[in-house]
Formats: C-alpha cells, structure tokens, sequence
C-alpha cells in the first residue's frame, strides 16, 4: 500500500435477537431461505455454538465523521463487498483478530440489516448506511463476547460502548467545504483546493479554515477495505456492538473449551499473531473454507471453532516452519558472505602484491632506460657515473623531474658529451693531419737537397761495399685479445661494482 492513506470509519453493531431471526429469514433452531438478509443462506446457529453472529451499522455514507473523512455514494458501492473475509480485531491492533465479517451492503434505516440492492444506491446523495454482519470468536474469547453482549443491553451501563471501526486504504481525495454533510458541501478546485488542504484533520489541521467553515476529505476513486476493529470511541455517527445473545444452545453439548485436547491447541495459538499481510489473507482465505466448509455439513462435521482451530494452528506450523527456513537461509547468505569477504581479501592481497611487482618493475625498467640514455650521451667515468645513479634514484617516476635534470646534466657535464668529444676529436685530427701534411711538403724539399749534396759526395769517395747490421725493431702492436678490444660499458662496470634499488 506504498503512497496509500488509511481511513478509519466507526459504526454500531447491532444485537440480532431470537425474533428478529423471523426478519431474517430464519427460524429457531432451522435454517431457511433468506435471500436479504445479511446472514448467509447456510447460517445455523443451532450448528455454530461456538461464534456470536453480529450485525452493525460500519458508517454513514455522504456524510462526513468527526475526523473528517467521508466516501460518497459511488466510491461506496464499489467498495462494499470488498468488506467480506475482512477481519475483525481490537482497537486497529492487527495481531489481536477476534473475528470476520461475512457480508456487507446498504440500508436508509440504521437497523435494516437486509441484503439490500447495492446498485440502487449509486446515485443517492443524502446519508445513508453501509452495514456489515460478522462472527466473533466467542469460544476463543469469551470474555469479550459477554463484553459485546453487557453492551448491548439497555439496562447496562456500558450500553453502546463497544462499536466498530473500519479501515479504509485510498490514494485520491476532493476537498469539501461548508458543510458536515456531502450534499450541502462545495467541492474546491485548483488553487483553492491546495490552499484548503493544511486545514483536514488527517492531514494535521483542525477540520475548519480560517472563517469557521468546516474543511473535509471526500476519499475518492479506487479503495481497499482492510478490515473493522471493535472499538470505545468511535467517530461516525453510528454507535453500539448489538449481538445475538439469544443464539440457540444445546445445553447437553459439552463446550469446546472444556476439551483437553484443544486446550492443547490453544496453548499453540499464543504466538500466531504476528503475521504480515500475505499471512493473513492466507489465512482468512483458508479460514473462510474451513466455515464454509462446516456449516454446509451439518452436525457430522467438524464445528466452527475447531476448524478455526485447526486452520490457525497449521498455519501456525507453517510459519513457524517458513520462520525456521528463512533463518537457516539466512545464517547459510551471512556464512557465504563472510566467505566470500574472506575470498576478496584475499582476492585483493594477491591483487595489491601483484601490482607491486608490476610497479617495482617498472621502476627498474624506467630507471635503467634514463640510465641508457645518459650513457649512450655523455662519456662519465665511474664516480661521476655512480653520482649521476644515486641522482636519478631519487627523480621518481615523473617525466618532468628527469627533463629537468637532463638540462642540468647538459650544463654540467657539457664537456662530457660523446658528441662534443667527438667534435673536438675530429677537429684535433684535421689540425694533425693538416700539420702532417706541410711537414711532408718540408721534408721533400730537404730531401731533394740531401740527394743533390750526397750525389756530389759520390762523386768524391770511392764506394765501399756496405754490410747490412742486423738491427731490432720493436713494434708497438695493439693487443688484439678479446679481453682488451672488447670496451666494457659503463653501465655495466657500475653493475658490477654498485647494486641499484629502485623503490
């Protein structure tokens, strides 16, 4: 019923007294036909010792109650047998069901209690009843039938104390001012009906506006009848629980109550009543056959109060059981959950060591790449290699951090850069051969000279045989072993002399 306002409605049940069955359509002790009468047809009281029969008046259509809510004639009848199979309890306290109704329509006199043609009232705009006939659990509380049937007496004090009140489940309303009574009331629109809405008494205000003009809530549209309560203070015009106190009893028959076994049962009752909704319509469901059923079968049967007995205690079972499954399947998802938080934990360890390794990794890799770079740029020796490492250890992962020391190493160790060296390499090379080459200009010119000078001096000195003198020649040969024509990188001497954290 999300988005739904409940109504209460109250009304006088009224006494079926021993002549009044004749009105009935009913005899003493025997069952006729009796089409208008709000009794079922299959009624005995003679067979159902165990229930008080009542009849009531449940409110008054198109007029409104002391709390200012009020149905009219249309929104009534659609209603009206919905009532049947409601239940009825205490004070609107659900888990306190101590009957049902079993039949609902429409009558002008307060105690016309017939089953009157609901169709014929659609169009009626003055007041009008809405009454109901119902069965109280008499053997299960007979405290409270002799209660009903003390209030019904005219010479008690408590007479018409006890009346009832139904509930009324609806989601659209119409503001009507001026006036208790539907027909004498103007139903505001717009502006106006939004305006008037803070002054409805179930909506917190005082059931008047400003000038003293009554201010009521017209329940329209689609309603969902959801039960009556037995009651002290009603609000609607109507008052009074009127039972049979008159039902014909076989004074031979021995009272259920007096049965040890169902006492038994009883015991089993205590705790069925806190039931949901869809509890209790199973059981008002189950429980309606089980009267049917009964009443139907004459005295072979099972009475009444046991099969209301027998109905409330298997399902009683049945909750009990449905509580019993709901708890294991419960402790079974909270077992699951906790191994599943277990697993994820776990999950979540191996995900976390995971994505360290992966990090340190990457560390490791981005450190030895910045370190590939400054090698392959610059010609360190090992010191200024092993500061330049412990440096860059420290730049962390940022891009922009390594960039800006990449400029500090370009004016540091400028005259360190292979390419730089290179530069200077060659043009220290050009310069020697250049100055190799104006020195073998020179010495051609000196040996032309010698050669003209030893000519001269041949011609002067008789040749004498030379002899060849056996002379060393030690010539500086590069070692080719692999071990020296193979430069180890710096990088690699840093490996074998440093070990490198990265974290």
């Amino acid at each position: 019923m999300d988005d739904f306002n409940v109504c209460l409605f109250e009304g006088r049940v009224r006494e079926i007294k021993d002549e009044e069955f004749e009105l009935f359509g009913l005899s003493h002790g025997t069952i006729q036909k009796a089409a208008e009468s709000l009794l079922p047809d299959d009624f005995d009281p003679d067979q159902n010792i165990d229930v008080l029969p009542v009849v009531f008046n449940l409110a008054k259509i198109n007029e409104f109650n002391k709390n200012g809510d009020g149905i009219d004639a249309k929104t009534a009848v659609a209603a009206v047998k919905r009532f049947i199979n409601k239940p009825i309890n205490i004070e609107h306290k659900k888990d306190k069901i101590v009957g049902h109704m079993i039949n609902a329509s429409f009558s002008e006199r307060e105690f016309d209690f017939k089953n009157n043609d609901i169709e014929s009232y659609a169009n009626k705009t003055e007041p009008f009843y809405m009454n109901a006939a119902g069965l109280i659990y008499k053997q299960v509380y007979p405290e409270l039938a002799e209660a009903i049937v003390e209030a019904s007496n005219e010479e008690e004090e408590s007479y018409q104390s006890i009346s009832t009140s139904w509930e009324l489940a609806f989601k659209d309303f119409e503001v009507a001012v001026g006036s208790k009574l539907l027909q004498d009331s103007t139903i505001a629109e717009g502006a106006e009906k939004e305006d008037l809405k803070q002054y409805i008494k179930g909506l917190g205000g005082k059931g008047e506006d400003k000038n003293g003009n009554p201010v009521n809530r017209l329940i329209v549209g689609r309603t969902y009848p959801l039960g009556a309560a037995l009651t002290r203070n009603p609000a609607a015009a109507v008052q009074g629980v009127y039972p049979s106190e008159n039902t014909p009893e076989d004074k031979n028959i021995e009272k259920i109550s007096l049965n040890t076994n169902i006492n038994v049962k009883t015991d089993k009752l205590k705790n069925i009543f806190n039931m949901d909704k869809e509890q209790f319509d199973q059981l008002i469901a189950q429980l309606t056959k089980s009267v049917a059923s009964a009443v139907k079968e004459g005295s072979e049967a099972k009475t009444v109060s046991e099969c209301i007995k027998d109905t409330l205690i298997e399902h009683n079972e049945s909750w009990t059981s449905k509580i019993a499954v709901e708890k294991e399947a419960k402790a079974k998802a909270e077992a699951e959950l906790e191994e599943l938080q277990d697993s994820f934990k776990q999950t979540k360890e191996e995900l976390d060591t995971l994505k360290s390794e992966v990090e340190a990794k990457a560390a490791v890799d981005l450190f030895n790449d910045r370190m590939n770079f400054i090698d392959n740029d610059y010609d360190l020796d090992e010191k200024e290699m092993a500061l330049v490492t412990a440096e860059v250890k420290e730049l962390g992962s940022s891009e922009e951090n390594f960039n800006s020391y990449k400029e500090k190493l370009s004016v540091i160790f400028a005259h360190k850069l292979k390419e730089n060296i290179e530069a200077q390499e060659a043009e220290i090379k050009a310069r020697i051969d250049e100055a190799v080459a104006n020195r073998e200009e020179g010495d051609e010119s000196e040996a032309a000279e010698s050669e003209e000078k030893e000519d001269e001096e041949a011609d002067e000195t008789p040749e004498e045989p030379l002899e060849a003198e056996g002379t060393e020649t030690e010539a500086s040969l590069p070692n080719n072993n692999g071990n020296a024509s193979t430069k180890l990188s710096l990088i690699e001497k840093l490996k074998e002399s440093f070990e490198v954290e990265v974290s």
